[in-house]
């Protein structure tokens, strides 16, 4: 019958939505060997950094292919590191595995 309080309707008021870009930043492959490629980047890269699981920075350089940035990562040890990249729509922090 759901006559409780829990059970009564609620009004739900939506003020915004999320922007096209959000989300939309893709690495591959993932987990890494060799490199790794970044696309769906709005406007240029301008900043990225990798940190280790501790907070370490460790080196990354990004070229441009066309709309592709890609990343040597075979000077790194295997585990998780964690990409932050920067460009005109935002930060984004996204998890990498490296085997």
């Amino acid at each position: 019958d759901c006559v409780s309080e829990f059970s009564a309707d609620a009004p739900v008021i939506i003020t915004g939505d999320l922007p096209a870009y959000y989300n939309s930043l893709n690495v591959y492959p993932n987990p890494a060997e060799n490199y790794i490629e970044l696309s769906g980047i709005e406007s240029e890269l301008s900043n990225a950094q990798l940190l280790d699981l501790a907070g370490r920075k460790m080196f990354i350089e990004f070229e441009k292919h066309e709309e592709i940035y890609r990343a040597n990562v075979q000077h790194l040890g295997q585990g998780m590191y964690v990409l932050q990249v920067q460009n005109g729509t935002g930060l984004f922090r996204i998890k990498i595995i490296k085997k």
